[in-house]
């Protein structure tokens, strides 16, 4: 089930959006679903190089958006992180990482070049 008690969870922001933090809570649940990935023959070295690799040399810093919500990569446009927000010094949405819980949120937006 979802949650604590199987029911959706939702958290509000203080200008009163609200966003699902839905969490699953079956652990028997997630651990069939990462069996069913198989078992990593990667060394600590090959996954750190793959992670620099992709950071470094392929992700699009100008257009993508990292998403652990979805485990992969969305638009920026998709996002609406295209423009400064006003009155926000810095943010430039340079790396944007999603925030899982509070999708509006950039959590990228405090990274300085």
């Amino acid at each position: 089930g979802w949650g604590p008690t199987g029911e959706a969870m939702q958290a509000a922001t203080h200008d009163g959006r609200v966003f699902d933090c839905s969490f699953c809570a079956d652990v028997e649940s997630v651990r069939g679903a990462t069996q069913r990935l198989g078992v990593n023959t990667q060394g600590l070295g090959e996954l750190l190089v793959g992670f620099f690799r992709c950071y470094a040399r392929e992700f699009d810093f100008k257009g993508g958006v990292v998403s652990v919500r979805t485990g992969g990569h969305l638009s920026k446009h998709e996002k609406g992180w295209t423009t400064k927000e006003r009155g926000f010094r810095g943010d430039r949405h340079l790396f944007c990482i999603e925030d899982p819980f509070e999708l509006t949120h950039d959590l990228g937006r405090v990274c300085d070049p």
